[in-house]
């Protein structure tokens, strides 16, 4: 099965818009002109990220319709890391097991969730461009475009 095509405006954000390259198809990846309210089932912690987050990408004209849903899903991530965390310090990272032998300390489950919603959370920005690193690139990749278009035209 062969792979699927990456759409025209992706290559556009991205800066691998070449002539020979664009198809003429894909997504139409939808801009938003402001921010679009939060899910109402989000707590208010993830109600906050999920306003900050929104509103720098939408400066940076890197909020796309097509990325809400990951966007929501990184809000809701990083808002339980938080709050895992914070319980964590108020409960301690270590829980005691008690069992016939005896009894023994061992990691929290907790800690194993905040880990993994941090690490899933971490992989979401990366790939969707909301750490300033991966904005800079793209942005980066964008204006090297224009650089070189001057160039060879």
């Amino acid at each position: 099965m062969p792979r699927i095509k990456t759409p025209d405006k992706l290559k556009i954000i991205k800066g691998t818009d070449k002539k020979y390259r664009m198809t003429g198809t894909g997504l139409s990846m939808t801009v938003f002109s402001k921010v679009p309210p939060p899910p109402s089932w989000f707590t208010p912690l993830a109600r906050k990220i999920y306003k900050d987050v929104s509103r720098e990408l939408l400066a940076k004209n890197l909020l796309h319709e097509v990325g809400l849903t990951l966007l929501v899903s990184y809000c809701n991530l990083i808002a339980l890391h938080l709050q895992l965390e914070e319980v964590m310090n108020l409960e301690g990272r270590m829980i005691t097991v008690k069992s016939k032998e005896g009894s023994y300390e061992m990691a929290s489950p907790k800690h194993k969730m905040s880990l993994d919603a941090l690490e899933k959370a971490r992989q979401i920005a990366v790939e969707y461009g909301f750490t300033p690193l991966s904005q800079q690139r793209i942005i980066h990749q964008v204006t090297q475009k224009d650089d070189n278009d001057k160039f060879f035209n």
